[in-house]
């Protein structure tokens, strides 16, 4: 994901996050992520590896978005593209400089597990 998001911003200076949604979940569709793989976040979760196989899940914007501030690599990437963003005092970046997307893709909702009716 993190290649994803500097891509984007090489190309478009911004991360178009509809974009980079759709295009993860596409490339994640039907992934095994293996036991022993490092967790891409780890929520309330005290493990940072897979205890077991599974599928890769869906995610959404808003978890990908969550998902990128708990990597510093995401910092990088904003600073390497950007070098005039702004930060406040604590070296957060100001609330008017949040890297966002001007994006007119809509973001794909996840297809339903079950049959339709």
């Amino acid at each position: 994901m993190l290649e994803m998001m500097r891509g984007h911003m090489e190309r478009y200076r911004l991360v178009k996050w509809n974009h980079l949604t759709n295009t993860y979940n596409e490339e994640m569709a039907g992934v095994v992520q293996r036991k022993g793989e490092e967790l891409v976040a780890q929520g309330n979760r005290k493990a940072s590896l897979l205890k077991e196989d599974r599928t890769a899940p869906w995610r959404t914007k808003s978890a990908l978005m969550g998902i990128k501030d708990r990597w510093p690599e995401f910092r990088d990437i904003i600073e390497a593209a950007r070098p005039s963003v702004d930060e406040d005092e604590n070296g957060e970046m100001e609330e008017n400089e949040q890297i966002d997307s001007g994006d007119e893709e809509e973001e794909i909702a996840e297809p339903s597990s079950g049959s339709s009716a």
